[in-house]
């Protein structure tokens, strides 16, 4: 019997250490977990899971649009969402109720009932399958990654721990239009973005827009958004332009090392 694959989206270890304790009684359930939604999102370019758990106080992305967002995705429209949560309110209860869950549940977990309902999610809910199921594995080539910040601490950072602690190649840029001239050259061909926003020559989302009017909306190069803030863009632009992961100023190494490992698997 294949194992079915279960996405656990929330940003607390805690909470997603605490589903997989109580969900892990066999060996026919894999786990895989994110701490944002973005990433995820893009992870279903080529990957379905079998089911989804989620907190829906998300960064960036929350867990209501990303259930919307996957109610409107022809691909994803019928698969099973159980939320983990601890926000209360009726009105978020409503909307999540209209979108469709298999179940909400609040913090502390009630460890049977969050079996009861994943265990007929995942035997009685309609879900698609992946073509081909498989792990999503780490390439251990060397990838090109390209950090464009115009704050040389940062540049810094980059090009320090992707070489040391990855052992990829690190390419770092301050102007944004110096680097929009090189990739636009084709003598780059980096495997990820790591972009600050919130630049003053060109902010981070006029640049990704043209670098698409570049190289046309099928390319896809993942890019991890550096910045202090969080933009309020939608779901479907952030997916558009390729962001798939948020990297908060100022950020704790490991978490950025993680961040980035994550992102080249995609």
């Amino acid at each position: 019997m294949d194992k079915k694959i279960i996405f656990i989206v929330d940003p607390n270890k805690s909470h997603r250490d605490r589903i997989i304790s109580l969900l892990n009684t066999g060996s026919d359930i894999e786990f895989r977990e994110f701490d944002s939604a973005l990433l995820m999102l893009h992870v279903f370019n080529t990957f379905i899971p079998d089911l989804v758990i989620l907190e829906l106080n998300l960064p960036t992305v929350n867990g209501l649009s990303t259930i919307n967002y996957i109610r409107e995705t022809e691909r994803l429209e019928t698969l099973p969402v159980i939320i983990c949560t601890n926000d209360y309110a009726p009105e978020t209860r409503a909307i999540a109720d209209e979108l469709g869950h298999f179940g909400i549940f609040f913090y502390p977990l009630d460890g049977m009932e969050l079996q009861r309902s994943v265990q007929y999610a995942l035997s009685s809910g309609k879900y698609i399958k992946p073509v081909e199921k498989g792990k999503i594995e780490h390439v251990n080539d060397e990838k090109t990654i390209i950090t464009l910040d115009d704050d040389v601490s940062i540049r810094a950072v980059f090009e320090s721990i992707i070489p040391t602690k990855l052992k990829h190649k690190c390419i770092g840029f301050e102007d944004p239009l110096e680097a929009l001239e090189e990739l636009k050259k084709g003598s780059l061909k980096p495997d990820l973005l790591l972009l600050d926003m919130n630049m003053p020559q060109m902010d981070g989302l006029t640049f990704l827009r043209s670098l698409k009017e570049e190289y046309g909306n099928n390319s896809f190069l993942p890019v991890i958004a550096c910045t202090a803030e969080t933009d309020a863009t939608t779901v479907a632009e952030f997916i558009k332009l390729g962001i798939v992961d948020f990297l908060a100023k100022p950020f704790d190494i490991d978490v950025a090392t993680q961040k980035i490992s994550n992102a080249l698997q995609l």
